[in-house]
Parts: structure tokens; C-alpha cells; sequence
């Protein structure tokens, strides 16, 4: 803990703190919740994790109040090199902007500038590129709409789509009456095309780690069955009813539907592509694709839109360089298709020690918890 003024104090949190703090009795009085009890805790489960890391740092005023806070995501790189995703950067409008640099200025320090940045702000990417400590990439995705979404997108606009949700709601209702006949006409087709061509797992298996290995040495940092068991088995984001933490916790908590399928693509499902599937609230994403050779990835295209036919998804997004470029030139059905963008940071530091030619999966960072 440092103080910075004597109207701010910054509390840097290890895993040790992480659990008392969640274990006192008024972790949940405050008006907003620097974590929840369930994200804590597959924080301080992660893998990667050292007892020492800071993994939060919360900014408080003269009378404890959180104003914001900054998170770390600890990983390696393939070398052993140990660095921090950023997991959450949040400072209140109207009480916290004086803790937004010195929030982020204890991350950089406490990782000594080791740090990526998966998902950056338009406001943030502007700051980190004009830093020049970093290198910034904005990466364009495609994001294709297959049902209509006006209640999902349109009521998170402004306050006075909000009080029309209902609105939205009829017609979506009405427009994907139409729209579901024809998918489900098309879905059979789909079907009956890949017939024994792919198939779900329940997890990534032994046979499948040399493949998300050989991925992982051209990204320069490990993703491994270890992680993927620990991202299965600890979310985020619970669908269970919410509690008060989902109103006091600024990012998301709890979700209506959230679900993540493995599927393995190939003769009697051999594995040539390897993909993780998820699904949060109707909306479909790929966090992680590994395969032997990009010529697979086209029927891996088209088994993506027939499976969001069958789960009546509304919108899929991958930022994924090949795999969007297949999806926004499928003939499969859509309403509207866009290019959209992501932007990222990477450290001077870190940067050389990236794979040639290095991408980000939709899922790196915490991203595969809260897609």
C-alpha cells in the first residue's frame, strides 16, 4: 500500500489479500465492489499464479470509498519470462479520475513493464500509443448478424432506447419468426453436409496437446490443458440469479446464457481443427482455433454457421485473421455483416519475444472468461 496523497490510498493485493479482503464481513457494503467473490477466486487458481504477484490494486479516498481499481492476469512466456494480462481498469466518472495513471503506473511497476493489453478503450489506445512504452495494434474483425438484435444492442445506447426495450423485443420477435424458417430449412442442409465431420468435447484431451502446443510456439506465450481445465471449471461470469455484487461490480458478473462447447473437426472428429466455441446471451465467439494447416479452416467456417443456426445464435464475431476472412465471405445466410476493430498493447519489453507474425486469439487475456 502507497500513499500517493492524503485524499488517495492505492492497496496492492496479492492472493493472500485477495482472500481476506473477500472474507471480511464488509467486502460487499461498499457502494461498488473492486471483484467479485466468485472471479477472486479463480483469480488466486490460476496456473500461472506466484504468491507474490499483485493481481489488484483498488484506489480509495479519504474514507475508504473505491474510486478504481486495475487488475493483473499473470502468464509466461514460452521462454519462462513472466508477464501480466491486464484484467480490468476502471476508475469512477465523477470521484476517481485523479487514480487512473497512478492505478496504471503500479501495474507497469509491479511487472516491470511486462504487460499486455488485450482489449484497449478508443480513449486508452489513443494514451498507450502516444506513450510510445508500447506497441499498439488495432486488428479488424468481422462480425455477422444472422437474427435480428435490436433489443440486445440498441437498449445499451442511451437511457431512452432503454425504456423502449419492449419495443425492441416485439421486433426482433416478429422479424426472426421469418428469419428462423429459413435457417431451419438451411440447418438440415448444413447438417447433412458435415455428417461425421466434427465433434464435441467435453475438454481438450492428451491427443489434442501437441496441437495447442505448436500454436502456442508461434504465439510466444503457453496455453495449455492446465489452463483450459482451470478456465472451464472456475468462469466469470455465473448464470445462476444475481446477487448484489452484479449491481456493485462494474463489469460483467452474470449472464442469462453463457455456455462454451470444444469441437474437434476432421474425419470421425481426428483433429485436424481444434476450436473453442462460446456463447454468451445469443451472441457466438471463438476464442481459441488451433489446426495443422489453414486449408481446413474453410469447412471449419461453414461448421461454425451451421452451429449457430442450431443454437438460434443472433450475432457471431471473431477477430481471428484467416477464420474472419472465411466467415465474412461465406454464402451462408445473414442479415448484416460488418467489419469491426480490437485494440491492443503489448510492452517494449515483451514485444520481441513474440512469435513472427504474432496475433492475438479472441480468447488470450481474460477474454475466455467473459466472451
Amino acid at each position: 500500500m502507497g500513499d500517493l496523497s492524503f485524499l488517495m490510498r492505492i492497496d496492492s493485493l496479492n492472493a493472500a489479500g485477495l482472500q481476506q479482503m473477500i472474507d471480511n464481513s464488509d467486502f460487499l457494503a461498499g457502494e461498488v465492489i473492486p471483484v467479485t467473490v466468485h472471479r477472486a477466486r479463480s483469480l488466486m487458481l490460476n496456473p500461472d499464479l506466484d504468491k507474490d504477484d499483485i493481481i489488484l490494486n483498488i484506489a480509495r479516498d479519504e474514507k475508504g470509498h473505491v474510486t478504481g481499481f486495475i487488475g493483473a492476469l499473470p502468464a509466461k512466456m514460452n521462454d519462462g519470462t513472466r508477464f501480466a494480462w491486464n484484467s480490468g481498469w476502471w476508475v469512477d466518472r465523477a470521484s476517481g479520475r485523479e487514480a487512473a495513471m497512478p492505478l496504471f503506473y503500479s501495474f507497469l511497476k509491479q511487472w516491470d513493464m511486462k504487460v499486455m493489453f488485450p482489449d484497449l478503450t478508443s480513449q486508452t489506445y489513443r494514451i498507450l500509443t502516444e506513450m510510445r512504452m508500447f506497441r499498439t495494434r488495432k486488428t479488424a474483425g468481422t462480425r455477422i448478424y444472422l437474427r435480428s438484435p435490436l433489443a440486445m444492442i440498441l437498449p445499451s445506447r442511451n437511457r431512452l432506447f432503454r425504456s423502449l426495450r419492449w419495443l425492441f423485443v416485439s421486433i426482433d420477435f416478429m422479424i426472426n419468426i421469418l428469419i428462423d424458417l429459413r435457417l431451419a430449412f438451411l440447418g438440415r442442409k448444413y447438417r447433412k453436409a458435415f455428417s461425421g465431420r466434427f465433434r464435441k468435447i467435453s475438454a481438450p484431451k492428451e491427443q489434442d496437446a501437441k496441437l495447442i502446443e505448436e500454436h502456442s510456439e508461434k504465439a510466444g506465450y503457453s496455453r495449455n490443458l492446465r489452463h483450459f481445465d482451470w478456465i472451464l471449471h472456475h468462469r466469470w461470469l455465473l448464470t445462476t440469479k444475481p446477487d448484489i455484487q452484479k449491481k456493485k461490480y462494474p463489469f460483467s458478473s452474470f449472464v442469462r446464457h453463457f455456455e462454451q462447447r470444444w469441437i474437434r473437426v476432421g474425419p470421425e472428429g481426428a483433429g485436424e481443427v481444434l476450436f473453442l466455441l462460446t456463447i454468451r446471451d445469443r451472441h457466438l465467439k471463438i476464442p481459441y482455433i488451433f489446426y495443422r494447416d489453414e486449408k481446413y479452416l474453410q469447412e471449419t467456417a461453414r461448421i461454425i454457421i451451421m452451429l449457430a443456426i442450431r443454437k438460434r445464435v443472433s450475432l457471431i464475431t471473431t477477430f481471428h485473421p484467416a477464420l474472419s476472412k472465411l466467415l465474412a465471405a461465406s454464402p451462408g445466410p445473414r442479415l448484416l455483416k460488418k467489419t469491426i476493430y480490437r485494440m491492443t498493447a503489448v510492452s517494449e519489453e515483451l514485444f520481441p519475444k513474440l512469435g513472427e507474425g504474432h496475433f492475438f486469439q479472441d480468447g488470450d487475456g481474460d477474454a475466455i472468461f467473459t466472451s
